[in-house]
């Protein structure tokens, strides 16, 4: 708890980071997503890892935010 209302936070915090923190979260999610695909895990074990309950909600984040599907990013950078 930061001893203040959950508005007063988002405003000090996008003040600070020059973004909003739903914008923060979704790009560390992303990172993370990358670097697990990156690594060989399937689209399904990322989904969860990163926290989300459906397959097509994390494909459509993913791809709005990469530019890629997420089996196509894994496909992309296989470790050959």
């Amino acid at each position: 708890c930061t001893g203040m209302s959950r508005s007063a936070f988002f405003k000090r915090f996008s003040e600070q980071a020059g973004q909003s923190p739903g914008h923060v979260l979704l790009a560390l999610r992303m990172r993370h997503a990358c670097q697990l695909l990156q690594t060989g895990h399937t689209v399904e074990h990322v989904c969860g890892a990163v926290g989300y309950q459906s397959i097509a909600a994390f494909t459509r984040a993913f791809t709005k935010a990469i530019g890629v599907q997420p089996g196509a990013y894994r496909k992309q950078h296989e470790r050959r």
